[in-house]
């Protein structure tokens, strides 16, 4: 019998149910947009941070199986950090890019030490929950 069909990790009801997990924290976030109560900027900053990595995280783990969860987690985190970090940073060519829609909306122009602790959060629970989410093979 394959390991599919027996199945073994990575099958169809692993991405599914990573789907179906990423959905959550996806609406929450774009929720979070639209609060309007006491420190509302903070919240709805910090909120689209946090779900926003946990988000990421569990949709890019329902695509890629077959590495370990905490290196898709550390690739998406590195990722977040670099772009986090290059906000500090404010030459010629990066406020070029950030002039654009894109670039503003990928690159930031804020850096803010919290949004870090934000992703750092966030990363932690994704891992904690893909590791719920994902069978583990019999020993």
């Amino acid at each position: 019998m394959s390991a599919a069909l027996a199945g073994a990790p990575g099958d169809g009801k692993d991405r599914l149910r990573l789907l179906a997990a990423a959905s959550v924290p996806f609406m929450i976030g774009v929720l979070s947009k639209y609060y309007q109560g006491p420190g509302s900027e903070h919240v709805r900053g910090q909120a689209l941070d946090f779900f926003g990595t946990v988000f990421m995280i569990l949709a890019a783990r329902a695509v890629v199986l077959r590495p370990p969860a905490w290196r898709v987690a550390g690739a998406i985190v590195g990722a977040l950090t670099v772009m986090e970090i290059s906000q500090r940073f404010h030459g010629e060519w990066l406020e070029r890019a950030r002039s654009t829609w894109i670039g503003l909306h990928v690159l930031g122009s804020c850096f803010e030490w919290l949004d870090l602790l934000c992703y750092y959060a966030g990363g932690a629970v994704a891992l904690w929950l893909a590791a719920r989410l994902v069978r583990q093979p019999a020993s």
